[in-house]
């Protein structure tokens, strides 16, 4: 706790630079008896705050006597509140979205931090600095808070997932259910009362029987994430109005569903198609013109339709190797991220194309051979 606090240095340094804080530092983690969760909790809020005592007791006295054996998950959740309200409040904002997420849900940190792009929680002052870089310090803030838990990749030995603890999920669905931010729909049925649905989770195909299709009013809905058992659930693309988000990841869209409006999205920021099962995009694709994150990977798509090139707004674009892209693939000019990308023998025109995409900050390229 020592270490999260006040760095790497010995506690007894600290002890001679301010007693009283760590007086009221070994009080405060006697009341976290011991627990695990509420000591890196506590730990990482008192790192954030200035090295004031008075803020400190207000900490100390926030929390209770201490955590009681036989009341440890309403104690932890009092401790994680104070956590949670302490943050500002567009950090708040970014962790209540990870409600979208079952328990133990393993996610993609890069796709998290554009689907923050595409709900607009992310805001930039400065016209140099890109989204997707602030919205990775929102994830690092997140991460030195100890309210996700990162996953390391162990060759690079960079965060590439994060999961989040079943306490802390339990509190920001609660919390996202009170403030009707977020509706799940799983096998306990559907956690927000309202009528009015802003964002929606579809996480299996248990709750309700189909009900879901009926029981909501859609027109208000900015976010649909669907997780694959529950894709005979989702409510037609006609229904929704005004959607940023659609996330159909690796959900079967060869039987049970079809993207036959997906071009009446006009508002569509975010298109999560990987792993659907397909084999083409509609042509209507060109009328999302404000569509900034496009995924298709893992598909059997051989070509990517002309009308791509008019989504000038794209800043990321992931598509399989196999896929062909069409000519004016240059005119894409906003793109940041391009993978991955296959130059056939008789499209070696897109090298020249790809020199137009000037804010490229990473791109993937497979030279193919036939």
């Amino acid at each position: 706790m020592y270490e999260r606090i006040f760095g790497k240095e010995d506690k007894a340094k600290h002890i001679d630079v301010d007693e009283q804080l760590t007086e009221i530092s070994d009080r405060i983690l006697k009341k976290c008896a011991g627990v695990p969760l509420a000591v890196v909790t506590i730990a990482s809020l008192l790192a954030s705050k200035r090295r004031n005592k008075l803020e400190w007791y207000d900490v100390c006295n926030s929390i209770g006597a201490r955590l009681e054996e036989n009341n440890v998950v309403k104690d932890m959740r009092k401790v994680m509140s104070l956590s949670y309200y302490a943050m500002p409040s567009h950090l708040r904002t970014c962790l209540l979205y990870l409600s979208m997420f079952p328990e133990d849900y393993e996610i993609y940190k890069d796709c998290l931090i554009w689907l923050w792009v595409a709900e607009g929680f992310i805001q930039s002052g400065k016209q140099e600095i890109r989204l997707f870089e602030i919205g990775e310090s929102y994830f690092n803030e997140l991460v030195n808070r100890s309210m996700i838990q990162p996953t390391y990749d162990s060759y690079r030995g960079t965060i590439e997932y994060c999961r989040v603890h079943d306490m802390v999920l339990e509190l920001i669905c609660s919390l996202s259910s009170e403030e009707n931010f977020l509706t799940i729909w799983n096998h306990a049925g559907r956690t927000s009362t309202s009528e009015k649905v802003r964002r929606l989770s579809l996480q299996n195909g248990k709750a309700g029987h189909g009900t879901a299709k009926a029981a909501m009013i859609t027109e208000h809905v900015r976010s649909v994430v669907v997780f694959p058992l529950a894709i005979g659930h989702v409510p037609a693309l006609s229904k929704f109005r005004v959607l940023r988000v659609l996330d159909l990841g690796y959900c079967s869209l060869s039987e049970d569903y079809s993207l036959k409006y997906l071009g009446n999205l006009l508002h569509l920021r975010y298109l999560g198609l990987r792993g659907a099962s397909i084999d083409q995009l509609p042509d209507e694709i060109g009328n999302l013109r404000f569509l900034q994150s496009l995924d298709v990977l893992h598909n059997k798509i051989r070509s990517l339709p002309s009308a791509i090139t008019l989504l000038t707004h794209l800043l990321r674009l992931h598509i399989n190797q196999e896929a062909r892209v069409p000519k004016g693939i240059g005119s894409l000019i906003a793109l940041e991220e391009l993978s991955d990308l296959g130059i056939h023998d008789d499209s070696m025109y897109i090298i020249k194309e790809l020199g137009h995409l000037k804010d490229l900050r990473s791109l993937q390229i497979i030279i193919r051979c036939e």
